[in-house]
């Protein structure tokens, strides 16, 4: 698209003037300090994107020469259309109208149509800047400007970078999204989780297996335990019925027997052998009066030790902490029970910490991996480093077996080549040439080169990613610094040069929608 001449009402130095026959690819306004140069650039600017609002950094050119402020401007579509765009003040940056070759008149819509989607601050910066444009050097740093440059390098739409950039950052949502269920990586991840729990909770059964089979055993032998005491409690109770039946016929016996011993001994009835009885009655009592004489000396001699045994007072102050470790010395032997059971614990974590950090590599430790940076950013930033080498993998992958097809078809044609000089070699005529096996082998020759050049090209950006992968694990997720744009500008003595580019020539193929 072509600005072919504009029509200017009223706006700044300039009232009633016009300019046509602009059918250059190029068009230079030139002249003096004060001439106009830059009041034409911002007209131009204004017609096609508003005029500026009165915070704005862009300088405004109220008409000072009379008419009213604004005008028009031609152009030519690459399909041959032309277009006619005015604008007059009103709110939004003024009341904007575009009439087509037939006359119809059409909205603003219409207008960004035309423009191909360009912003403001690409045109103004890139198609048509002036001094204060070459003076900063941030000018193409914005992300229009870059889309802009992106596009023209590629001849495809102005919008087709932030275009592709939604859909990319749309597909990152759609695969993980921090703090959301839904996207998939998100609900593997959860069932990852639920899996590792699972796991987690299983090798701790190991442990609880073994308490409870312990636990099992003690409450066995404690049932074992009331068992005997439950048959001897049975005994000592057949043995008290019993005595409860008899108690009537003893209380009988009793008072038959005392009545018995009130009666006194019958005449005559000195029992046989009675002096023999007798003697052997009256030894025993004497030696169970020594015994008894013998247990009073030891019991007064224990006595007496007992009295002269010192009294440890520091002993007797510690009486209460001594019942403490009475009273607690079944949990102290059940802690020590336990020990086997943690120390079983405690190696078989140490094993998965062991087996983890080999995983990792020979120079990782439990310390380096405590302290590894694992913020959001480094963890972003090493999947996205995976995923690239993963994808230069797959494609080295394919280049190989690509290369691989195209060595096998060399090699089928080498063996042609020699099977037909043999033929050529045995027969006196030359050989008739086979065009289309000429073609083919020219064709499989060169698809073997290109396939060799890929093959090159992706071991060398493999070599680069795992670099970059490297360097970002040496360096514990600091992020690159992101590279400035390039900007030349050229200046002249005693003149302002001003290049209007409205599309001239870089965007002669783009595809406006």
């Amino acid at each position: 698209m072509k600005i072919t001449g504009c029509y200017i009402d009223g706006f700044g130095i300039f009232s009633d003037q016009s300019v046509s026959g602009l059918d250059a690819d190029l068009i230079v306004f030139y002249g003096n300090n004060e001439a106009g140069k830059s009041t034409l650039l911002g007209f131009i600017r204004s017609v096609l994107f508003g005029f500026p609002r009165a915070n704005s950094r862009d300088p405004s050119y109220p008409p000072v020469a009379g008419g009213v402020s604004g005008g028009r401007i031609d152009l030519l579509t690459n399909g041959g259309e032309t277009w006619s765009v005015s604008r007059k003040p009103g709110t939004g940056g003024g009341t904007v109208l575009v009439t087509g070759a037939d006359g119809a008149a059409y909205d603003k819509s219409m207008l960004d149509t035309l423009l191909g989607g360009i912003s403001y601050e690409a045109f103004r910066n890139i198609m048509a800047f002036g001094l204060s444009e070459l003076q900063s050097i941030d000018t193409l740093s914005g992300e229009h400007i870059a889309s802009a440059i992106y596009g023209a390098g590629l001849g495809t739409s102005m919008m087709a970078m932030p275009r592709a950039r939604k859909k990319i950052r749309d597909r990152m949502a759609q695969l993980f999204l921090k703090g959301g269920s839904k996207p998939v990586m998100n609900r593997l991840t959860a069932e990852l989780e639920g899996v590792r729990k699972a796991l987690y909770d299983a090798s701790l059964q190991n442990v609880q297996y073994d308490t409870v089979w312990d636990s099992l055993s003690q409450t066995e032998k404690a049932a074992q335990t009331c068992r005997e005491r439950l048959g001897r409690c049975r005994l000592e109770q057949h043995r008290y019925d019993a005595m409860e039946r008899l108690w009537p016929d003893w209380i009988t016996f009793r008072e038959s027997r005392r009545e018995l011993d009130a009666l006194g001994a019958p005449a005559g009835a000195f029992p046989e052998n009675g002096l023999s009885i007798l003697e052997s009655l009256t030894v025993a009592r004497s030696r169970n009066r020594a015994a008894l004489s013998e247990l009073t000396d030891r019991l007064a001699h224990i006595s007496d030790r007992l009295v002269a045994l010192p009294v440890d007072e520091k002993a007797l102050a510690q009486a209460g902490a001594i019942d403490t470790l009475v009273e607690n010395r079944n949990a102290y032997l059940e802690n020590i029970r336990k020990l086997p059971l943690l120390a079983r614990e405690k190696q078989t974590h140490g094993n998965a910490i062991d087996r983890l950090l080999k995983r990792l590599g020979s120079q990782w430790n439990e310390t380096g991996a405590i302290q590894f940076d694992r913020s959001l950013f480094t963890r972003e930033t090493i999947r996205s480093h995976q995923a690239a080498l993963d994808a230069l993998e797959r494609d080295l992958a394919a280049a190989e077996i690509l290369l691989a097809d195209k060595k096998a078809t060399a090699h089928e044609a080498a063996e042609a080549r020699r099977i037909a000089e043999k033929e050529a070699e045995k027969s006196d005529l030359p050989p008739e040439r086979d065009k289309d096996l000429i073609r083919k082998l020219r064709q499989g020759y060169d698809r073997f080169a290109d396939a060799l050049a890929e093959h090159k090209r992706l071991l060398s950006a493999l070599n680069e990613a795992q670099n970059e992968l490297a360097l970002l694990e040496n360096t514990a997720g600091k992020a690159p610094s992101s590279a400035n744009w390039p900007v030349a500008a050229v200046g002249g003595a005693g003149a302002v040069l001003v290049g209007i580019i409205s599309y001239f020539g870089w965007f002669r193929d783009a595809a406006f929608l």
